[in-house]
């Protein structure tokens, strides 16, 4: 039995942790693969070592389990007009060959196992209203899902109550986000929520409270975002719908102090002994709160060291890679014995 990861072919957080996810499995003889559809690809946002098998080098049987990202699984349903989906999947990965393939995959013979990163992504183009059609978490085919924080578990245990269920945890490297000598930095990312982020960043360089701190757009490969996240003081975070929440987990973990939305997921780690959370679209206390953090610093650098001190400690306490490698090997080794039992 093979367990293939289909995988889009850029980086990001949830690419990064599909192709950990397939290591960790390799390196406890399970036969998992990230599997890609341009020939040669291998994601070079990261340092890995990810077994790797292309779609046009491989046959996917009723032996074998495809893992699928939430935001496909409406294509598991024939019954569903795929137009929508593949406007989205056109617009977001750009090569025709990833989303025709992606139907392709999705209709094998191959069990299917949703990875839901994101339970926002969930009911991704369905009608907002009553309708009759079969949802792909219950097709006879998929064998359950797997989800990445106690928000996505609560919601997809909302949804689908008679759901087979795996709640695996992230890690973050701590040797990789490490506080350096800090910088009068504010670092934040530029690609998630940019309303808000155009809102906030505005706000505070009109109103001039910065006391010499620098706003740093915040981009790159994963040693990149390491780098400005270990030198900047401060750490803005504007994801608002997220199934877990990297970036503020990281930056906590280099010693930032983070302000900002906990993107419903983050609700776990990014409590207020540790940063400075913000409600969802409250762009005034967003400023107010940063502009308070600024003037601290400014009249004492060590004003949050306690506090950022005890927020690594609890980051690299819950989210550590003996915990990781545990609830990935558990979750498949129960999808595997499922797969076995239940012969299609």
């Amino acid at each position: 039995m093979n367990i293939y990861f289909y995988t889009p072919e850029f980086y990001s957080g949830g690419t990064k942790m599909i192709y950990r996810h397939v290591e960790i499995l390799s390196r406890n003889n399970v036969a998992a693969f990230v599997l890609h559809t341009r020939k040669g690809f291998k994601n070079s946002g990261f340092q890995h070592t990810t077994p790797i098998r292309y779609w046009n080098d491989t046959r996917l049987t009723d032996e074998d389990i495809i893992v699928i990202p939430e935001y496909m699984a409406i294509w598991m349903n024939r019954e569903i007009n795929p137009i929508g989906i593949k406007s989205f999947l056109k617009r977001k990965f750009s090569k025709n060959r990833y989303r025709y393939h992606a139907y392709e995959a999705i209709h094998s013979p191959a069990r299917k196992v949703i990875y839901n990163q994101n339970p926002f992504y969930t009911f991704f183009d369905y009608p907002a209203m009553p309708h009759t059609y079969t949802l792909p978490y219950h097709l006879p085919d998929c064998l359950g899902a797997v989800c990445v924080s106690q928000n996505n578990l609560e919601y997809l245990q909302l949804a689908f109550p008679n759901l087979f269920l795996n709640r695996i945890y992230y890690s973050i490297d701590s040797a990789k986000f490490i506080p350096a000598n800090k910088k009068k930095q504010i670092a934040y990312l530029t690609f998630k929520n940019q309303k808000d982020v155009t809102q906030v960043i505005n706000l505070l360089t009109i109103r001039g409270n910065l006391h010499g701190y620098e706003l740093v757009p915040v981009q790159g490969t994963e040693d990149e975002v390491a780098k400005h996240f270990n030198e900047a003081a401060i750490m803005l975070n504007f994801g608002n719908v997220e199934g877990f929440g990297l970036p503020p987990a990281e930056a906590m973990l280099s010693g930032c102090v983070v302000i900002g939305y906990h993107g419903e997921a983050g609700k776990e780690f990014m409590l207020p002994e540790y940063c400075f959370p913000i409600s969802n679209g409250d762009i005034i206390s967003f400023v107010k709160t940063a502009e308070a953090v600024i003037h601290q610093l400014h009249e004492n650098e060590n004003a949050f060291s306690e506090m950022n001190q005890k927020a690594r400690m609890f980051i690299e306490r819950e989210y550590s890679r003996e915990r990781e490698v545990d609830s990935v090997v558990s979750a498949w080794n129960k999808f595997i014995d499922l797969a076995r039992a239940v012969r299609p």
